[in-house]
């Protein structure tokens, strides 16, 4: 028993001291992973060189998905290497420190035609009971299925049953989310362009019946005041990081105010319907009223008392 015993300890060592490429190797639902890395070997440097690093590593069925839904990206290395780097957060996130709200980790994606977010594009880890989950673009859910695999310089990998999804910028993410008015909204005032570009940006996007409930939706400059209203840029505002009582500035010049009633976030007096929309210019944060700009000198509205959710 004592020789058994000791051949568990080496194994351990073993396993503990091996590299992410023996890892991989070694790990027959990840040899997917390890060929398209392979292509790649700034990301092979990465992953071996770089201390205290996570994988969230799909397996080969993922793989298999995503292919079958986008054929032609075995024809896009470009793509595919982002894809990679989107699964690589430079820190050591170990299961047990992922908090139950959730934490935005940086990834090691950074090319800025795939991500306009400073530190790299973030993915939303989370923990639900038992279970981690990785929330990535368009709202797309990766299960956590084996996690904590170690590897040596102190790295861990997470294996996850999908592929984590790029986030897209916000002409597409609106289309997606069914935010149309917005959209065109945005098209006719020549914003467009401005927003889907504009780096760390946090944008508060009022849902269609939102628009639907102004009496009388403004045109011309006073929209573009009205839609700036709702863009803020330099400041890449997730739930986890907005607090009671801030005023954020937006493009428009005047500020917002933060509410937070519980679980429920409020931006002036609209509330958060959806929170946390990735893009690749930072976050969305869906909202169940428009917000109007306050005249000059005045602060921003507060929830009022009674307010339907």
């Amino acid at each position: 028993m004592f020789k058994t015993f000791v051949r568990a300890l080496a194994f351990t060592a073993v396993v503990n001291a091996q590299s992410i490429v023996e890892l991989l190797q070694q790990t027959p639902n990840l040899s997917t992973l390890l060929d398209l890395v392979d292509n790649y070997p700034d990301i092979v440097q990465a992953l071996t060189i770089t201390p205290n690093i996570t994988v969230f590593a799909p397996t080969n069925d993922a793989f298999a998905e995503l292919l079958a839904a986008q054929p032609d990206l075995g024809n896009q290395p470009d793509t595919i290497k982002a894809v990679l780097q989107y699964h690589v957060a430079p820190s050591r996130i170990p299961a047990k420190a992922i908090p139950k709200r959730g934490t935005f980790a940086p990834t090691l994606l950074t090319n800025t035609s795939f991500s306009l977010v400073t530190g790299g594009q973030r993915v939303k880890a989370q923990r639900k009971g038992r279970r981690v989950t990785l929330t990535s673009g368009g709202g797309a859910e990766s299960r956590v299925v084996t996690a904590d695999v170690q590897f040596d310089n102190g790295g861990i990998v997470h294996i996850i049953d999908k592929v984590l999804t790029i986030p897209a910028d916000i002409a597409s993410t609106a289309t997606a989310a069914n935010l149309t008015t917005l959209a065109t909204a945005l098209t006719q005032t020549n914003l467009l362009d401005t927003v889907n570009t504009l780096p760390d940006a946090t944008v508060f996007a009022p849902t269609n019946e939102a628009f639907a409930a102004l009496p009388e939706v403004p045109t011309g400059d006073a929209l573009a005041s009205v839609l700036t209203y709702h863009v803020v840029n330099g400041t890449v505002g997730y739930s986890t990081v907005l607090e009671q009582g801030q005023q954020i500035p937006t493009v428009n010049g005047a500020s917002v105010r933060v509410t937070l009633a519980g679980p429920a976030i409020f931006i002036n007096r609209s509330f958060v319907v959806q929170r946390d929309v990735l893009v690749k210019t930072g976050v969305v944060h869906v909202i169940n009223r428009v917000l109007i700009p306050p005249a000059a000198g005045e602060a921003p509205a507060a929830p009022e008392g009674g307010h339907k959710l």
